[in-house]
């Protein structure tokens, strides 16, 4: 394995002076200086969830978001489409069981043509409502099932569609024959829609039934 070593960190010197005359330098090591925080940006030819054209997201407070998977044999599936989101902040908890609060994923359902999942949200006096989410089909390879299902969470966490084809928000499913669940990862549009929404304070939240 490759190292590289850290550059030496630089000093600065004090002039003091001694008791009965004389000086000495003394060495003071100079500070790094602290990066500015990632707070990403908007991004073109890409949507958010909005409510009265003001932006949507999950309180921190609120968060990590609990689902579970109803048919226990797409908990896997379920766990790794968290991961997606959770490689970057704390975002979901997979629950075993409909505790309250947990969004519900439901499997092979019959969805809309040409629809592989659906999220539903509902708008009320206190803001967005997470319902559920619905996926389609079983009979999809894995990682195309664990893209589905983490495309239907970036909803749930405020984002909507991207122009962008290479984006996880794209508004069509990849497809990925030999694509493991384990391999799908958000992309740095992604990212930057993200963190740019969860560092807004004028927002509507969006909730689960806590």
């Amino acid at each position: 394995m490759a190292t590289v070593a850290s550059a030496q960190q630089p000093n600065f010197f004090v002039p003091f002076q001694l008791p009965g005359g004389g000086m000495l330098n003394l060495s003071i090591p100079v500070p790094h200086s602290v990066p500015a925080q990632d707070v990403g940006q908007l991004t073109d030819g890409y949507d958010l969830v909005t409510y009265r054209g003001t932006p949507c997201r999950v309180s921190q407070a609120d968060l990590p978001l609990r689902i579970y998977s109803v048919d226990p044999a797409c908990q896997a599936i379920t766990q790794k489409a968290a991961n997606v989101w959770n490689r970057v902040g704390n975002y979901f908890q997979v629950v075993n069981a409909p505790v309250p609060g947990a969004i519900p994923i439901q499997w092979n359902c019959n969805l809309p043509e040409g629809a592989a999942g659906v999220t539903t949200m509902k708008k009320g006096p206190r803001g967005v409502r997470i319902s559920g989410i619905a996926i389609q089909s079983l009979d999809i390879p894995e990682g195309s099932m664990t893209e589905v299902l983490a495309h239907e969470l970036g909803h749930t966490l405020g984002l909507d569609h991207s122009v962008n084809a290479q984006d996880l928000m794209y508004r069509s499913m990849h497809e990925r024959p030999t694509f493991s669940g384990d391999d799908v990862r958000i992309t740095q549009r992604d990212y930057s829609m993200l963190t740019w929404l969860y560092h807004q304070n004028n927002t509507v939240p969006i909730l689960a039934n806590r």
